[in-house]
């Protein structure tokens, strides 16, 4: 027995629990990172995976960044800058102004943590979703009726 799953539901409820994560965190978006998360299938050796994939400027927005000051927002962050590289935020065409990059390198970005809230419930509701799906599946197809169903499942 295949049992299919409906991959545009899960789209929908990632998608809802992204930007809930976000909105809860206190940060403001302008949209860049809120649209940005894509799910996307792919082919395992042993079935489907999906992935979560989002612009990787809401991981740094997530842990925060250190800057070169001592009195840094993210002292404990795991991402920083050397006094002598002022790194992606010294680019130009970021979407932030001279002013803006160089506060972010000499005093760093304040965390707004909201990764682990986003996949925390997100998993809540996929377990409990996908669980309630598979045995509506089961339960109504035709060899459910001819005996015994054994389900094996990990998220």
């Amino acid at each position: 027995m295949i049992l299919e799953l409906d991959p545009n539901k899960y789209k929908q409820l990632a998608d809802f629990f992204f930007k809930q994560a976000l909105a809860q965190s206190g940060m403001a978006d302008n949209g860049g990172l809120s649209n940005s998360l894509e799910v996307t299938k792919e082919e395992s050796g042993d079935g489907y995976k999906f992935i979560l994939s989002f612009n990787e400027y809401g991981i740094f927005l997530d842990q925060g960044v250190k800057g070169v000051k001592s009195s840094s927002k993210a002292p404990q962050s795991q991402f920083g800058f050397k006094a002598s590289n002022k790194g992606i935020f010294n680019v130009p065409g970021i979407g932030l102004s001279m002013k803006q990059r160089g506060a972010v390198y000499w005093y760093g970005i304040k965390p707004y943590p909201w990764v682990e809230n986003f996949l925390a419930s997100l998993g809540e509701a996929l377990e409990r979703d996908i669980t309630d799906e598979m045995v509506e599946n089961i339960t109504s197809s035709a060899i459910f009726d001819q005996g015994t169903v054994t389900l094996k499942a990990q998220l």
